[in-house]
């Protein structure tokens, strides 16, 4: 009920109310057809960066709409093909392609369809020979046996993601599949829920959630939520940090991994999804390809209220992100060593890649554009029809661009019919090119055949520069369990060339079963603080779990523990972070005396004392004892926040951590209509549209934002970020954003609709929107402004109410030229 309530007022916002019974009849010679260029001259319609070379490796007839890709150990390509977009599901037409570059000149020239009838399906993994194809509500598992490229065998493995949805959003379903360092496929549910079991192994249970991202287990099939959740696309960097995208929010980093959240009873982290990039979450683009006339006349009709929906832009239908999708990281080794890390995310309805630096100056990443990028994109296309949805970086070290090449990029239900009838939703069902992306002086080698290579040539391979190898080689070594790989992995993992090469045998050991307490050891005084990092999330296997909210006895001293401990004063912050969340899930001796000399060195790096209280689950009188003694310390910033929470938690309670700037003292209240709110939004918002035709001032608008939105909203400085980033809405127009004030509930992004959640534990029922929640904990912003954390239970109950955490009624009392004062401060205000 709950993601059918949300689909169902997503298209009220979209589609809006009728504002009359007639609407205007685009005339067909206003709508030419947008013509496709063909593939021979595709490439004249790009803009690159310099010392690049764009190529195509393969079009239609050889594949049509692609949404997702995965090399296989051959350096074959598997494609998922959606050619069931936008209004076709239930027609079965998506298929998995097979692509093969059969003389290595680095373009496909060999077409094979490896399976058909397929509704709707968006992301695939290779594994052991075969591949786990994601087609909501089933993951698959298909695999060709007797050689013809064609798979054979068809099996459904999970299923249950999509129970509780009537109906599915196209734009919210499980995609962006990836081989993790830890031996598991991980992946993104989207906004979509789920019920998850293992099909034919009832024992192994049902995994609920939400909104969640999640991995599993491809031997043994155990299933596990990740965090994460954002729309479409996820990626590992080289260290195994993960970035996430959604359409407005185009680059995120997830900072913690679920299963540290609830180990200890009176503390609950933060939620770990957060913007990242310095120009915002829905930053500017550079777009070279001329805005559609459907949608030109669409923002036309709007205006002059002949329809309904909101003015996109204020007239301005493009020049920011709307439609992220695909972040990748490049890991390749084909390129320039000074791209390696950035992080690549493409916008399909502006047709164009976009790149953003990540730079780590505490231990939360920035994501900044480059200089000499201020003003334009890595890549750009004139084409309309340049759709590119996914990327990968290939066998080759190039950057591989999945392009679904179509005309139209649309809701259907946000088209008035009067534009709609003159539109083919279906043009470029049969159309679809994938790029590759290589530097001004490649050339072509050889493609790898991993999947001949023999264990020791495996081994060797982790140490390569190139990421695509090293997870290649990683995935293959698992898949065979050969224990002869084992003493060459030991090799590697002390005198390997590399600090990637050598953290990857450890994981590669550890998935078979043979990585030792010695292994680790040895490790904790590498070089390379990514070794030491891995470390010590690996040693986690060998120490006594902690359990929540019961007190254990750690074991003694051991060389484990003892090279532990010297890491707590590691010079590296990547290195502390790392020891903080595992010391929250783990007996350890001197666990006391290690976070106190963690905490001396976190500083004021928020998320080293997010992960530093999580960690404190006992001990605490110790611990401030030590802390106080601390001279330096006790005076420092953040010591009293510190001191605060450790004697909250000391006494039993639920702490919860934030830090406001020294002199913070403003604390804006909740406003309140004093009368009844009139149910009729659409007729109020009728009553106020006279607003949008006045000159507003924005000074007096900032006096109605501090009385009515500052408990919620931040912007120019005033007020407290809970609710959307406004800076982001304000590109979608003062229509929109005046819509958005009056009538909350007609379109709310799932991560602001309320939720009545019944803590059993508390024995109370709160209402607000879940801003985290895993298997142990929810995270909460109320009505009120304020935040709420708690501990779960098994027999705490969630349930949606389909409604806005903003509140209707907040134009109660206000002028239209008051209105127009509001709108000013709210689309000019920096």
């Amino acid at each position: 009920v709950f993601r059918h309530l949300i689909f169902l007022l997503t298209c009220l916002g979209l589609s809006g109310l009728a504002i009359s019974a007639a609407e205007p009849e685009a005339a067909k010679r206003d709508l030419p057809r947008l013509k496709p260029t063909e593939p021979a001259a595709a490439l004249g319609t790009f803009s690159l960066k310099p010392g690049f070379r764009l190529e195509l490796t393969a079009a239609e007839p050889l594949v049509a709409d692609p949404v997702a890709m995965a090399f296989d150990e051959n350096s074959r390509l598997f494609v998922i093909e959606m050619i069931g977009y936008s209004e076709h599901r239930d027609d079965k037409l998506g298929q998995v392609r097979l692509l093969e570059d059969t003389d290595g000149d680095g373009h496909f020239d060999r077409s094979t369809i490896y399976a058909r009838d397929l509704a709707w399906p968006t992301a695939i993994a290779c594994y052991d020979g075969g591949v786990f194809v994601g087609v909501t509500p089933d993951i698959l598992y298909l695999k060709d046996t007797d050689g013809d490229r064609k798979a054979d065998e068809r099996r459904v493995v999970f299923t249950g993601i999509g129970d509780s949805v009537n109906r599915l959003n196209m734009q919210s379903l499980m995609n962006s599949f990836r081989w993790g360092l830890d031996n598991r496929i991980h992946g993104t549910a989207s906004g979509t829920p789920g019920k998850v079991r293992v099909v034919g192994k009832p024992e192994l249970g049902t995994v609920s959630f939400v909104r969640s991202d999640f991995s599993f287990d491809p031997r043994t099939l155990e299933f596990r939520l990740e965090n994460g959740g954002a729309q479409h696309g996820m990626d590992f960097d080289s260290a195994g940090r993960k970035f996430v995208c959604s359409n407005s929010h185009h680059i995120q980093q997830v900072m913690y991994e679920q299963r540290y959240a609830g180990a200890n009873p009176n503390f609950m982290p933060q939620s770990p999804l957060v913007d990242i990039p310095v120009d915002g979450a829905s930053a500017p683009v550079f777009r070279l390809s001329p805005d559609e006339a459907w949608r030109v006349i669409r923002t036309r009709w709007r205006v002059a209220k002949q329809v309904s929906g909101p003015v996109e832009g204020g007239g301005r239908p493009s020049g920011y992100f709307t439609a992220a999708t695909g972040a990748t990281i490049y890991d390749g080794h084909a390129w320039p060593s000074g791209y390696s890390g950035d992080a690549f995310i493409a916008d399909a309805g502006s047709n164009l890649v976009h790149r953003k630096k990540l730079r780590s100056h505490g231990i939360k990443f920035t994501a900044q554009r480059p200089d000499d990028e201020r003003d334009r994109e890595f890549l750009a296309s004139t084409d309309n029809w340049f759709r590119p949805v996914q990327m990968e970086v290939g066998p080759d070290g190039a950057l591989y661009i999945a392009d679904m090449y179509r005309e139209v990029i649309e809701h259907p239900w946000s088209l008035p019919h009067g534009i709609k009838q003159h539109i083919d939703l279906d043009s470029g069902n049969d159309r679809g090119r994938i790029y590759r992306v290589v530097s001004g002086v490649f050339v072509q080698p050889e493609l790898p055949r991993l999947g001949q290579a023999t264990v020791a040539e495996l081994v060797e391979t982790l140490d390569h520069p190139n990421g695509w190898h090293r997870s290649t080689a990683a995935r293959l070594l698992f898949e065979r369990q050969n224990q002869a790989a084992v003493e060459p992995l030991r090799r590697l993992a002390n005198r390997g060339k590399t600090g990637l090469g050598r953290m990857h045998a450890l994981h590669v050991l550890a998935g078979l079963d043979a990585l030792k307490r010695s292994d680790l050891v040895a490790v904790t005084t590498d070089l390379s603080p990514v070794v030491r990092t891995h470390a010590i999330r690996l040693a986690e296997r060998f120490l006594p779990k902690r359990q929540a909210g019961v007190g254990g006895k750690p074991t003694g001293v051991t060389p484990l523990t003892q090279s532990l401990l010297r890491l707590a004063d590691d010079h590296d912050k990547h290195v502390r972070f790392q020891l903080a969340w595992t010391l929250g899930t783990v007996e350890f001796p001197d666990k006391a005396d290690a976070l106190a000399k963690l905490f001396r060195q976190a500083g004021a790096d928020h998320w080293q004392l997010v992960a530093l209280l999580n960690a404190a689950t006992e001990q605490h009188a110790e611990l401030i004892v030590e802390l106080k003694g601390d001279t330096t310390f006790s005076k420092s910033f953040f010591s009293d926040v510190i001191f605060r929470n450790l004697e909250t938690m000391r006494a039993g309670r639920l702490a919860k951590f934030s830090v406001r700037p020294k002199k913070a003292s403003y604390l804006p209240q909740v406003f309140k209509p004093s009368g009844k709110v009139d149910p009729n939004r659409a007729k109020v918002v009728e009553q106020y549209r006279p607003a949008l035709a006045k000159r507003g001032n924005a000074k007096l608008g900032r006096v109605t934002f501090e009385q009515r939105c500052a408990a919620c909203h931040q912007l120019g400085g005033v007020g407290q970020n809970i609710g959307p980033d406004l800076k982001s809405v304000r590109a979608n127009g003062a229509e929109k954003m005046l819509v958005s004030i009056i009538d909350p509930n007609r379109e709310v992004a799932p991560q602001y609709v309320l939720h009545k959640v019944y803590s059993a534990k508390n024995k109370e029922t709160i209402v607000g929107t879940i801003k985290y929640m895993s298997g142990s904990g929810i995270v909460m912003s109320l009505p009120d402004g304020s935040e709420r954390q708690f501990i779960r239970s098994a027999a705490d109950l969630v349930e949606s109410t389909g409604l806005s955490l903003m509140p209707a009624g907040l134009e109660a009392g206000l002028s239209n030229s008051q209105m127009a004062d509001l709108l000013a401060w709210l689309l000019q205000a920096e």
